[in-house]
């Protein structure tokens, strides 16, 4: 991997470590009833934020393209 690549990486991952202090994951986390994959995210702040990035942008997606009748 080259330099350049791994040094947005780093940085996308340091942006989004911190993004992640103020969010929170993509689905309802009070849930008692929670899989160990749901478990793992809610517990680890990247991966919450990661999943509440990809939530926002998937529902901006689905109402984009319902919106224009795809």
């Amino acid at each position: 991997m080259d330099k350049m690549k791994l040094g947005k990486i780093v940085l996308f991952s340091a942006l989004v470590a911190c993004y992640a202090n103020v969010q929170t994951a993509g689905f309802n986390c009070s849930l008692e009833k929670l899989n160990e994959t749901e478990k793992t995210i809610y517990s680890t702040p990247a991966l919450s934020g990661i999943d509440s990035i990809a939530n926002r942008r998937y529902t901006i997606a689905i109402d984009n393209s319902v919106a224009k009748g795809l």
